[in-house]
Protein backbone atom coordinates (compact mmCIF):
# COMPACT_ATOMS: atom_id res chain seq x y z
CA UNK A 1 0.00 0.00 0.00
CA UNK A 2 2.89 2.23 0.39
CA UNK A 3 3.44 1.39 -2.99
CA UNK A 4 0.57 2.92 -4.20
CA UNK A 5 1.24 5.97 -2.07
CA UNK A 6 -1.42 5.41 0.91
CA UNK A 7 -1.17 7.10 4.08
CA UNK A 8 0.19 5.02 7.21
CA UNK A 9 -3.44 5.89 8.55
CA UNK A 10 -4.84 4.45 6.24
CA UNK A 11 -2.36 1.60 6.06
CA UNK A 12 -2.81 0.89 9.79
CA UNK A 13 -6.38 0.67 9.79
CA UNK A 14 -6.24 -2.19 6.82
CA UNK A 15 -4.07 -3.82 8.90
CA UNK A 16 -5.82 -3.34 12.32
CA UNK A 17 -3.31 -1.75 14.20
CA UNK A 18 -2.63 1.63 15.38
CA UNK A 19 -0.06 3.88 13.44
CA UNK A 20 2.87 3.64 16.02
CA UNK A 21 2.21 -0.47 16.16
CA UNK A 22 2.79 -0.14 12.92
CA UNK A 23 5.51 1.58 12.31
CA UNK A 24 7.20 -0.48 15.06
CA UNK A 25 6.23 -3.98 13.49
CA UNK A 26 6.38 -2.95 9.82
CA UNK A 27 9.32 -0.57 10.03
CA UNK A 28 11.26 -2.33 7.19
CA UNK A 29 8.45 -2.42 4.71
CA UNK A 30 7.15 1.15 5.21
CA UNK A 31 10.97 2.09 4.94
CA UNK A 32 11.63 0.02 1.47
CA UNK A 33 8.66 -1.40 0.25
CA UNK A 34 7.85 0.51 -2.53
CA UNK A 35 11.55 0.73 -3.72
CA UNK A 36 11.10 -3.62 -3.63
CA UNK A 37 7.84 -3.58 -5.37
CA UNK A 38 8.99 -0.79 -8.53
CA UNK A 39 12.12 -2.98 -8.82
CA UNK A 40 9.53 -6.23 -8.81
CA UNK A 41 7.42 -4.18 -11.39
CA UNK A 42 11.18 -3.73 -13.76
CA UNK A 43 11.62 -7.39 -13.80
CA UNK A 44 8.41 -8.10 -14.74
CA UNK A 45 8.62 -5.50 -17.96
CA UNK A 46 11.80 -6.85 -18.94
CA UNK A 47 10.64 -10.30 -18.96
CA UNK A 48 7.46 -9.05 -20.90
CA UNK A 49 10.23 -7.45 -23.14
CA UNK A 50 12.14 -10.25 -23.73
CA UNK A 51 8.85 -12.30 -24.71
CA UNK A 52 8.49 -9.45 -27.21
CA UNK A 53 5.54 -7.66 -25.48
CA UNK A 54 5.66 -4.16 -26.94
CA UNK A 55 4.23 -2.26 -24.32
CA UNK A 56 6.86 -3.60 -21.85
CA UNK A 57 9.80 -2.57 -24.77
CA UNK A 58 8.45 0.65 -24.99
CA UNK A 59 7.99 2.33 -21.31
CA UNK A 60 11.67 0.29 -20.87
CA UNK A 61 12.70 2.19 -23.61
CA UNK A 62 11.29 5.49 -22.05
CA UNK A 63 12.57 4.84 -18.49
CA UNK A 64 16.47 3.99 -19.42
CA UNK A 65 16.37 7.15 -21.79
CA UNK A 66 15.41 9.21 -18.63
CA UNK A 67 17.98 7.24 -16.76
CA UNK A 68 20.71 8.15 -19.21
CA UNK A 69 19.64 11.77 -19.39
CA UNK A 70 19.38 12.25 -15.39
CA UNK A 71 22.20 10.40 -14.83
CA UNK A 72 24.64 12.27 -17.27
CA UNK A 73 22.30 15.61 -15.78
CA UNK A 74 23.49 14.62 -12.40
CA UNK A 75 26.87 14.33 -13.80
CA UNK A 76 27.17 17.77 -14.87
CA UNK A 77 27.43 16.13 -18.63
CA UNK A 78 24.85 18.86 -19.65
CA UNK A 79 27.18 21.69 -18.11
CA UNK A 80 28.37 22.93 -21.12
CA UNK A 81 31.68 25.14 -21.73
CA UNK A 82 32.92 27.91 -24.52
CA UNK A 83 35.03 24.99 -25.64
CA UNK A 84 32.19 22.43 -26.06
CA UNK A 85 31.12 22.13 -29.87
CA UNK A 86 27.81 21.81 -31.17
CA UNK A 87 28.77 18.16 -32.17
CA UNK A 88 29.09 17.31 -29.05
CA UNK A 89 25.78 17.60 -27.52
CA UNK A 90 23.13 15.11 -27.50
CA UNK A 91 20.63 15.10 -30.66
CA UNK A 92 17.24 15.69 -30.14
CA UNK A 93 15.19 13.05 -29.94
CA UNK A 94 13.02 12.21 -33.74
CA UNK A 95 9.72 11.20 -33.97
CA UNK A 96 9.73 7.85 -34.73
CA UNK A 97 7.88 6.99 -38.34
CA UNK A 98 4.79 4.57 -38.70
CA UNK A 99 4.68 0.99 -40.38
CA UNK A 100 3.74 2.47 -43.57
CA UNK A 101 5.95 5.56 -43.57
CA UNK A 102 9.18 3.69 -43.18
CA UNK A 103 7.97 1.70 -46.27
CA UNK A 104 7.74 4.44 -48.16
CA UNK A 105 11.01 6.06 -47.20
CA UNK A 106 12.79 2.67 -47.58
CA UNK A 107 10.68 2.18 -51.33
CA UNK A 108 12.24 5.98 -52.34
CA UNK A 109 16.37 4.84 -51.61
CA UNK A 110 15.56 0.77 -52.85
CA UNK A 111 18.76 0.18 -55.26
CA UNK A 112 20.72 3.17 -54.54
CA UNK A 113 23.91 1.92 -53.98
CA UNK A 114 23.15 -1.52 -55.54
CA UNK A 115 23.88 -3.21 -58.77
CA UNK A 116 19.88 -2.55 -59.75
CA UNK A 117 21.01 1.35 -59.89
CA UNK A 118 17.92 3.11 -61.68
CA UNK A 119 16.39 0.18 -62.68
CA UNK A 120 14.09 0.76 -59.72
CA UNK A 121 13.50 4.42 -60.04
CA UNK A 122 9.87 5.68 -61.81
CA UNK A 123 10.21 6.65 -65.21
CA UNK A 124 10.47 10.17 -65.68
CA UNK A 125 8.43 10.61 -68.64
CA UNK A 126 4.88 9.01 -68.20
CA UNK A 127 4.32 6.58 -71.08
CA UNK A 128 0.59 7.68 -73.05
Amino acid sequence: MVAAGERRETIARAVGCTVAELEVRFADELEHGAARRRAEIIDIMWRKAREGHPGSIKELVEMTGAAVAERSFLDGADATDEDDEPSAQPAARRRRLGKKEQALVDAEGAGSGTEWGDDLAPPKETLQ
